[in-house]
């Protein structure tokens, strides 16, 4: 092989190596395009998750919020109704406060406690207050379980006599003085049966007013 034949083989070689490469750099573009295709479509699917996680994510907050609003009412609501309906009582701080302050008059007239008719809760109150009355040592005479209205305030006041006034509003007094609510109400005369003179009567209506 004279030198022109070798020059002419290396010629060729060279073309056909740069070939290869020129084919090959195209080949790793045209690669690299297609992988950084997929790259850029699996961050866009990434993204795409993520934003829905994150919605998905807030509603959730959102949703337990207002479930959470949602049993504070409830759990306010049953607490009214337990107060609404839970039977009426004398705590041992206002029966003690209340007998201190009950001991301290010589009533001259006797007390009676009317409950509503047919209302035991009412006539369980009317007991527990005349019982603590007795503690006082006042004349309480058997409870009326006849009364057929009701009243505003927890108990009610009605005198047979204007000269019970003053007792009266002495009672009123006390009574408030410990938290049991107490006023004179106007009553119809045939409210309470079997009214007795010289009495003062203090009526017991329902708990839950109608």
């Amino acid at each position: 092989m004279n030198i022109e034949s070798s020059l002419a083989f290396f010629k060729w070689v060279l073309y056909v190596g740069m070939a290869l490469v020129a084919i090959g750099t195209i080949g790793v573009n045209i690669l690299s395009s297609k992988v950084d295709k997929k790259k850029d479509h699996k961050i866009d699917e990434l993204l795409k998750g993520n934003a829905t996680l994150l919605k998905n994510t807030e509603q959730y907050q959102k949703d337990l919020i207002e479930k959470d609003t949602r049993i504070q009412e409830l759990e306010r609501g049953h607490k009214n109704l337990q107060k609404l309906t839970a039977p009426r009582s004398i705590s041992l701080e206002q029966r003690k406060k209340l007998i201190d302050l009950l001991s301290s008059h010589k009533p001259e007239f006797q007390i009676i406690l009317a409950s509503r008719i047919l209302d035991e809760e009412s006539l369980n109150y009317a007991e527990t207050i005349a019982e603590t009355f007795r503690k006082a040592n006042w004349q309480v005479g058997p409870t009326n379980k006849g009364f057929l209205d009701n009243i505003q305030s927890d108990v009610a006041i009605a005198i047979t006599d204007d000269k019970q006034k003053g007792l009266a509003d002495e009672i009123a007094k006390i009574l408030n003085a410990v938290g049991i609510r107490c006023k004179f109400e106007k009553l119809r005369g045939e409210s309470i049966p079997g009214v007795r003179d010289n009495t003062i009567y203090l009526i017991v209506g329902s708990k839950l007013k109608k």
